[in-house]
């Protein structure tokens, strides 16, 4: 023993009786920037793995350290004790008549030393202390792990993420070579040796390494259930994981049970913390900050405490922060966080009035943006819904579990071009028939009017002609009741009249039909609709004989159109149409051209199930035109694209 009581221990590394899998390239990470950084934090959720990961990195610097050193903090309690626990992991003895502190300086002032402070997060201020303590001993690093940052000038902080899932559609053999996969894999056969991944699991392997977002604590407690559940069973029972995922042997009472890791963080939150993470919860799709402030600021949180709340959150790990993609940054909670802290929000009884407020908040935005939907910018608008998808349907959803009918058809009505354009056609028309079943007579004629016209167009995209003409008949009944106000749900339930008949091939009642309204929607200053009216009535026009007169009011739809469109979803929808007109002339290389613009937009817009339409037009011109392969190309990638949706 030297005079200041330090004798330097052997490695006092927890023996750890199952295999380490995966993270290569966060180990070579982190080793590299201990060889530059004193202080090292390895940041994350409960569950995250991010105790083995450190003792990973130790085991591989005690190779080549001459001191390697663990300090577990977690059943540490009193902060003040802090020193005594890192004193006796390094086997320094309090000398009498000096101070803890200096005799553990001296100590390690001029010994190579990898410090691992585990589990910091509960002891924030008193490791931090220390770790400003140690910083005039320069050969000491220190590797520390903690759901949220000790705040030491210097730190380098290092995100510890979920492992990594497998994509859809992979083979069995490109999803086991999913981390995720492996770690289940590894840990079920722990318990029943003869488990392995088969053509007839993977799917479900991978479903639940998916469903628990790559977190290994879930992962293992999961897989430990193997040898009385099937793949499928535990995949079907994940909607009740926290009474799934209990640990079935010995282990440490934080990480015994999947709700344990989380009360853990969530017990660590000042109160106002705890509001914001359980309203937060709402959001299906993640959210930005000016939604987060929009839904949650209310009672005891004001709008200007969201981002400090919010950002304290993201420091603590329990809502992960995406901010080098778009122009705004997102953010999300890991679905078992949200899955727990919904249960906290249904506890403290404000679970009706929060989403009551999520789904006024997306009735305003998405009616707000739907003029939008028509401008040059209509991709940036769709963009948005896209991101916003799940948060849509869940405040449908809730609109028609609270009976708040008339707010769901207005969200339905303003989001319809989207459905349309992103080939959300069935699920938007499911929407619509759910809401109007149960729309009565409290609901406005006006908003119903609307709505059924809508779904005359929907049926005619899917397919379901005869629902179509019905609801056009319905559509213009209350369109007429609404009077004045009508007009809109008029010409549209007129529009979706014809091009329903246009497509049971009654060309001469489409016709007809067209023939009685045409001068009401001339009369009627909607140049988009009339231009859409124009074009399908000239096609009728064509089809039972009036050549001259079809293709006066098709090529004056066409002229307004492109002269309103630009670069837009009905732009490209004309093209097309005017390709299918050169086709049926049999002048394939324009048609193929028009194919071409339409094909091009359509990309652009990311409307894939449209582009597929195109291509099976393209496809017909190459076959036409001597081109057979590359006809049969289109074909192959249209039909990939009509499988996916």
């Amino acid at each position: 023993m030297s005079a200041t009581g330090y004798r330097m221990p052997g490695s006092n590394l927890p023996t750890v009786l199952t295999s380490f899998i995966g993270r290569q390239r966060e180990i070579a990470d982190i080793s590299n920037l201990l060889a530059s950084s004193h202080l090292v934090s390895l940041v994350g959720a409960g569950g995250c793995g991010k105790t083995r990961l450190a003792l990973r990195v130790a085991e591989l610097s005690d190779r080549h350290t001459p001191g390697v050193c663990w300090v577990d903090l977690a059943r540490l309690t009193d902060s003040t004790l802090v020193p005594q626990v890192v004193a006796k992991a390094l086997n320094v003895v309090e000398q009498p008549g000096t101070p803890l502190m200096d005799t553990l300086l001296d100590s390690l002032c001029d010994r190579q030393t990898l410090l691992v402070l585990d589990n910091c997060e509960h002891l924030l201020a008193a490791c931090a202390q220390l770790v400003e303590a140690l910083a005039g001993c320069p050969n000491v690093t220190i590797l520390a792990t903690s759901r949220e940052p000790l705040g030491v000038s210097g730190e380098t902080l290092y995100p510890v993420l979920p492992l990594a899932l497998p994509a859809s559609h992979l083979s069995t053999d490109e999803i086991g070579r999913s981390d995720s996969v492996q770690l289940f894999v590894e840990r079920a056969r722990n318990i029943l040796p003869n488990f392995h991944l088969t053509p007839e699991n993977a799917a479900g392997v991978a479903a639940i390494c998916r469903d628990l977002d790559g977190v290994p604590l879930a992962i293992e407690l999961a897989s430990a259930r193997v040898n009385v559940l099937s793949v499928k069973q535990i995949q079907e029972r994940l909607d009740r994981r926290f009474d799934l995922l209990v640990a079935t042997t010995r282990a440490d009472e934080r990480h015994r049970t999947l709700r344990a890791a989380i009360d853990w963080s969530y017990e660590l939150l000042s109160s106002s913390e705890r509001v914001l993470l359980q309203r937060l919860a709402l959001f299906a799709a993640g959210f930005t900050l000016s939604t987060a402030e929009a839904v949650c600021a209310w009672g005891n949180i004001q709008r200007d405490e969201v981002l400090d709340l919010l950002t304290s959150l993201v420091n603590k790990s329990l809502v992960v922060a995406e901010t080098l993609q778009g122009s705004e940054a997102r953010y999300h909670l890991l679905e078992t966080i949200r899955e727990y802290a919904l249960e906290k929000l249904t506890e403290s009884g404000e679970a009706v009035q929060m989403r009551d407020r999520h789904l006024d908040v997306f009735v305003a935005r998405a009616e707000e943006i739907e003029p939008k939907l028509r401008s040059p910018y209509q991709r940036l608008w769709m963009t948005w819904l896209e991101s916003e998808l799940g948060n849509l349907r869940a405040a449908l959803a809730w609109s028609l579990e609270s009976d708040r009918i008339e707010a769901g058809l207005r969200l339905a009505n303003a989001i319809s071009e989207f459905w349309y354009f992103r080939g959300y056609q069935r699920e938007g028309q499911t929407w619509f028939q759910r809401l109007l079943d149960r729309a009565g007579e409290d609901v406005p004629v006006l908003l119903r009017a609307e709505a059924t016209s809508i779904v005359t167009h929907s049926s005619w995209q899917v397919g379901d002609h005869a629902l179509g003409k019905a609801q056009a008949e319905a559509g213009l009944a209350l369109a007429e009741q609404a009077g004045e106000q009508g007009r809109f749900a008029l010409v549209s339930s007129i529009v979706g009249l014809v091009n329903n008949l246009r497509a049971t091939g009654d060309y001469a009642a489409a016709f007809d039909i067209g023939q009685r309204y045409i001068e009401v929607i001339r009369g009627w200053n909607n140049p988009h609709l009339m231009a859409e009216f124009l074009i399908i009535h000239g096609i009728s026009a064509i089809a039972v004989g009036e050549h001259d007169r079809g293709r006066q009011l098709f090529d004056e739809g066409v002229t307004l159109i492109r002269a309103l469109s630009g670069k837009t979803h009905r732009a490209a929808e004309v093209l097309k149409i005017i390709g299918d007109m050169a086709r049926r002339e049999l002048a394939y290389a324009e048609a193929r051209q028009l194919y071409e613009q339409s094909l091009s937009i359509y990309r652009e817009l990311d409307a894939t199930l449209d582009a597929a339409g195109v291509l099976i037009g393209l496809a017909h011109c190459d076959q036409h035109l001597g081109q057979a392969e590359r006809a049969y190309t289109r074909l192959n990638e249209s039909l990939a694209v009509q499988r996916v949706q």
